[in-house]
């Protein structure tokens, strides 16, 4: 089918009788993550790091509700954690650095008719939300209402990703992508991407790329300007066929992140583990057995050289994008890790979990 410019939402196909348990699972993990750390634009020179001794910094405590979405806007923050119950609360530069991070302000209660479902931040300082009522939200900097979108998707919103300064991307489980004009909030494309619920979704404005992940086990990218499909990925290497066994919903990608200069494709999978293709002929060069469970976060240094995962088995893990190595895994949630984020050029990790928790991790190498 072709992009539609805001036509009347398609008809899909039935759906796949093995997909038949993902509304249960979407109760637990159907929460889009999304945070926006810009990966492009950095200084040519990166602080350096030493992800091998990664170590925990200080831990806010207390948050009213569990992390649904870790929002981070800049180098610096603030850092914001959003509910689905719409419970936001935000930390600053200065409580950032040091043990104060659990002195946060008080929180706000957003109003909203409908649950969240997946959050993101544009570089302006606007936090864009998706609802359970299939409409996109915004809360600009200073203002306390919400304006909403119209149209949106027939069902929730499930990905929100905004990639640079121009776009902001959806998806929801009516199975479509719609393509967002920032500047107005007006919608300006939509097409069928998947056959089933969209599960993750990333935008690179630098390549003109989408790419979308689904309950129809298919993992595809797109072009930004035309939503036509370039390729799909395939989730298994050519010598490991799946059996019908394996051919399940915990091969879906629950998380897509694109490398910071657009050469690969990362997905994080029900399986828990992580698949990495390269951008330009779709080749699946890496599968990683990354976790125990699923994989919730996925999320690039600026540098290319670590890719970072978060997973419902508790763990944060630091992988050598050069071999596949684990470099270190980080613990201390005491429930699952929920959302990701960067800060301080790349030497700083944030971390939020389910157990209403957010962490702050040094990279760097200890001091002398």
């Amino acid at each position: 089918m072709s992009p539609s410019r805001m036509s009347s939402s398609s008809q899909f196909a039935g759906k796949s009788n093995q997909l038949i348990m993902k509304r249960w699972l979407l109760t637990w993990i159907g929460f889009a993550v999304i945070v926006f750390c810009s990966g492009r634009g950095q200084p040519a020179s990166l602080p350096p790091i030493q992800p091998d001794q990664a170590r925990i910094v200080v831990s806010a405590v207390g948050l009213q509700q569990p992390v649904l979405s870790l929002v981070v806007a800049g180098e610096r923050g603030p850092i914001l954690t959003i509910t689905e119950q719409g419970m936001l609360q935000r930390w600053t530069t200065p409580q950032l650095a040091g043990v104060r991070l659990s002195d946060t302000n008080p929180a706000t209660q957003l109003n909203l008719d409908s649950l969240l479902t997946a959050a993101t931040q544009t570089p302006d300082g606007s936090m864009i939300l998706g609802a359970a009522d299939g409409k996109l939200y915004i809360l600009r900097p200073g203002q306390d209402a919400l304006s909403a979108s119209n149209p949106g998707h027939q069902g929730a919103v499930r990905a929100l990703s905004n990639g640079g300064d121009t776009w902001i991307a959806s998806g929801g489980e009516d199975g479509q992508v719609i393509l967002w004009e920032r500047a107005t909030f007006q919608a300006k494309l939509k097409w069928p991407a998947h056959q089933d619920w969209l599960s993750a979704l990333a935008l690179d404005e630098k390549t003109k790329l989408i790419a979308s992940a689904g309950y129809d086990l298919a993992v595809r990218l797109w072009q930004l300007d035309n939503g036509q499909r370039i390729r799909e990925f395939s989730l298994y290497p050519p010598d490991k066929k799946p059996t019908p066994d394996t051919f399940a919903a915990p091969a879906v990608a629950t998380c897509v992140a694109f490398s910071p200069e657009g050469k690969f494709l990362a997905a994080g999978c029900l399986d828990g583990n992580i698949r990495l293709w390269e951008v330009s002929n779709g080749n699946l060069i890496r599968l990683i057995s990354a976790h125990g469970s699923q994989v919730t976060a996925l999320i690039f240094h600026p540098s290319g050289q670590v890719l970072i995962s978060a997973s419902r088995d508790r763990t944060i893990r630091l992988w050598n994008m050069a071999n596949g190595q684990l470099l270190r895994t980080l613990e201390g949630h005491q429930s699952w890790v929920q959302a990701l984020a960067l800060i301080d050029q790349g030497t700083r990790l944030v971390s939020a979990g389910m157990d209403g928790t957010v962490r702050v991790w040094d990279l760097r190498a200890p001091p002398k």
